[in-house]
């Protein structure tokens, strides 16, 4: 008898391993950290150069992220970090992309780590999270958030999140929250900032992924039947 329920108790720990979803295990008092793009750009110049700052759009983002990451919200800023804006104004839409919100939290804009230093970006985040309490926001230039990232120790998306393959931020988009809790290993959801008429329509989820997800959902609920049935089975032989 107690070997059976022995079986089940094990059988109730292992199916999320089984059904391919790794639980994420780490202080749920530690920082997450949120980390996300610079907002839209304007077009390029007539001879392929990128113009410095933000587009209409880009600036209607920015002061939509007052709302998104408010005081009331559930992410609970803390502390905002972005690469470090050069004085002619190229590498600043990261600072201007958060500049309302800080504003609007009372929370200094930590901008001294070079685009390209994915280490020392990192560094800080580590040094923080190691000290703190309160989440932090990272906004970035897209193309090296996947360097940051893999600084940081995140080597995948997971399962839950919906997402596969590299860590990396899709061109395209300037809506998605990367969410990383403690351990700080994966990206544990990607989320979307919901922005009015920049983002309707938007999934957080990509188009290809979507059909992977859908099937996950029959895995699932086959497992509550089977796990059900077994712990009936097992008082029954009692």
């Amino acid at each position: 008898m107690r070997s059976l329920h022995s079986l089940l108790f094990a059988f109730i720990l292992i199916e999320p391993l089984w059904a391919g979803q790794v639980p994420i295990v780490g202080d749920k008092d530690a920082p997450i950290v949120y980390m996300i793009r610079h907002a839209e750009k304007p077009p390029k110049t007539a001879d392929g150069q990128d113009r410095p700052g933000l587009s209409a759009e880009g600036t209607s983002r920015a002061e939509h992220l007052v709302q998104t990451f408010s005081k009331t919200s559930k992410y609970n800023i803390s502390y905002i970090m972005v690469q470090h804006p050069k004085k002619d104004g190229h590498r600043s839409r990261p600072y201007q992309t958060v500049e309302p919100l800080a504003t609007s939290l009372g929370v200094k804009i930590h901008s001294k780590i070079d685009r390209d230093d994915a280490a020392g970006a990192a560094a800080t985040i580590k040094n923080y999270v190691a000290k703190n309490k309160g989440n932090i926001l990272v906004c970035w230039e897209h193309s090296q958030m996947r360097d940051i990232a893999a600084a940081l120790g995140i080597t995948r998306y997971s399962d839950q999140s919906g997402w596969t393959g590299p860590i990396e931020y899709p061109h395209g988009r300037f809506d998605l929250i990367w969410v990383v809790p403690t351990p700080y290993t994966q990206i544990a959801t990607v989320e979307s900032q919901k922005v009015p008429d920049l983002d309707d329509g938007n999934s957080p989820i990509p188009p290809e992924n979507s059909a992977r997800q859908s099937k996950s959902l029959p895995m699932a609920l086959m497992t509550i039947v089977v796990a059900h049935f077994m712990y009936k089975l097992s008082f029954s032989i009692i």
